[in-house]
């Protein structure tokens, strides 16, 4: 999945392969899940960095789609300043990625990907923030609904290699 913003901003997230390439030896196995998740970050300054971590479960991954397409149907409320407790953020067993609708104007929306962690280690000027400041680096992407749509698209088709195990 790819969101670029019409001011040159994008974040791309793909995932790559299961942590454990090893079938789950008992049912309900929850460490068999999880993803390792590329990542490609560019901010409007232009700073750019990629990672590279298993920050996502399958499920997860798939909420990400989910989520996309609720916020261009408009099913997403608007919050000006998400926090790690906000409701209407979209976050993850870890703290590495979140979404959250910062603006709505007709088709155009502002969606906010929120970085902490792994996912900004190597950002230009990593450090800056408090080590655990989850969420405390965000990437605004200025987008249309068509795009959201599209996005949650790329996010069923990335997923379907890597079903819940």
């Amino acid at each position: 999945m790819l969101l670029t913003s019409s001011d040159g901003a994008g974040v791309e997230l793909r995932p790559t392969r299961y942590q454990f390439a090893a079938a789950p030896s008992e049912p309900d196995d929850g460490d068999a899940n999880w993803l390792e998740i590329y990542g490609r970050v560019r901010t409007v300054a232009g700073e750019s960095w990629k990672f590279d971590d298993p920050c996502l479960t399958t499920w997860e991954a798939q909420e990400i789609g989910d989520w996309l397409r609720a916020a261009a149907g408009g099913r997403v409320p608007v919050i000006e300043t998400p926090t790690e407790a906000s409701e209407e953020l979209l976050a993850f067993t870890e703290p590495n990625l979140g979404f959250s609708l910062g603006a709505r104007d007709g088709d155009s929306l502002v969606v906010p990907v929120h970085l902490s962690l792994e996912s900004v280690a190597d950002r230009p000027g990593a450090g800056e923030e408090a080590p655990y400041d989850f969420y405390g680096y965000s990437v605004p992407l200025q987008v249309g609904r068509e795009l959201l749509l599209a996005a949650a698209q790329a996010c069923k088709e990335d997923d379907e290699p890597f079903p819940e195990r």
